[in-house]
């Protein structure tokens, strides 16, 4: 999956045992993430770079066959979004390192 997202930037997901899923952009040198309860309703939470970012373009990622965009704000380093990742497989829930918001 590494080298296939080194050509074309992608979203992986990952599902815990209870449902809870957290996506993570990959092939890019900052990424999106994106929570979504094991029910699928609502409330959703996406990550929340730094300021910087908020005011550059949008990042994209394949995603489920097609090009998504995700909004600047969002994007956060590779390195914090792989710690995340980790964080949610251990413990289940997001990372107290990064800012979520609500989408």
């Amino acid at each position: 999956m590494e080298r296939d997202a080194a050509c074309q930037p992608l979203i992986a997901e990952v599902t815990l045992d209870g449902g809870d899923s957290l996506s993570i952009g990959l092939g890019r040198e900052v990424s999106v993430l994106s929570y979504v309860a094991a029910s699928g309703n609502p409330p959703y939470f996406s990550s929340q770079g730094s300021s910087w970012a908020r005011d550059g373009n949008g990042v994209v990622f394949y995603y489920y066959g097609h090009w998504s965009e995700f909004p600047p704000s969002a994007a956060v380093p590779i390195e914090d979004a792989v710690q995340a990742v980790r964080y949610f497989c251990q413990h289940g829930g997001l990372s107290p390192q990064l800012q979520w918001v609500e989408v």
